[in-house]
């Protein structure tokens, strides 16, 4: 996918959600992902959240007890 597909979504997380929607997004995604058992599954999906937007990536990272990318550690959207 095309860095430009996720632009509109990272506008979205970034200007419209509040910090406590990204905190329940982020939660939410996180909890759909514990139940993948395919942990290459888990690190392509992290990677598309990456794309759309680093802290969103990290915190559903942290949250799975996965690493991210530095980039997305320091909040850049892809």
């Amino acid at each position: 996918a095309e860095d430009e597909d996720f632009s509109q979504a990272g506008a979205m997380v970034r200007r419209v959600l509040s910090p406590n929607e990204r905190e329940h997004l982020a939660a939410n995604i996180a909890g759909h992902m514990r139940q993948v058992t395919s942990q290459p599954i888990k690190e392509r999906a992290l990677a598309l959240w990456q794309k759309v937007d680093g802290n969103l990536a990290a915190s559903i990272a942290t949250s799975l007890g996965m690493e991210v990318e530095a980039r997305a550690a320091a909040g850049t959207a892809g």
